[in-house]
């Protein structure tokens, strides 16, 4: 599996993610199951006029994505508002938890995902 450290991301991209992940662990405290770099950015490929960076938010429990949204607006204000496109998303609930875990891991072991957050680590 690729490493964050393999990901086609600058410095600036790399603390909005940082500063993001702090912040749902904030937002969404023990429900928050993991965090995903996903896309051409985690498998390394060169950013180009329409990059976006793309971010998968899992919980642990079935929620909307209504806070998701004003987190990455936060994030962004925080750092000055730099022209970074973040595209955030947040799926329905797969399953029971032990099917989700299944099931994202599956997702999680192809060269277009990188772990941002362990569920241990939430």
């Amino acid at each position: 599996m690729p490493s964050v450290a393999d990901a086609a991301l600058d410095q600036q991209e790399r603390e909005l993610l940082d500063r993001l992940v702090a912040e749902l662990r904030r937002v969404y405290g023990d429900d928050l199951d993991g965090v995903w770099l996903y896309g051409s950015r985690a498998r390394g490929e060169r950013m180009h006029d329409e990059s976006d960076v793309d971010v998968l938010v899992v919980t642990r429990s079935a929620r909307d994505d209504k806070p998701l949204i004003p987190a990455v607006w936060r994030v962004l204000e925080a750092l000055g508002n730099p022209r970074i496109y973040v595209d955030a998303r947040q799926p329905p609930l797969i399953g029971s938890p032990p099917e989700r875990s299944s099931s994202l891991g599956a997702r999680a072991t192809t060269d277009d995902s990188t772990e941002l957050v362990t569920p241990a680590a939430c």
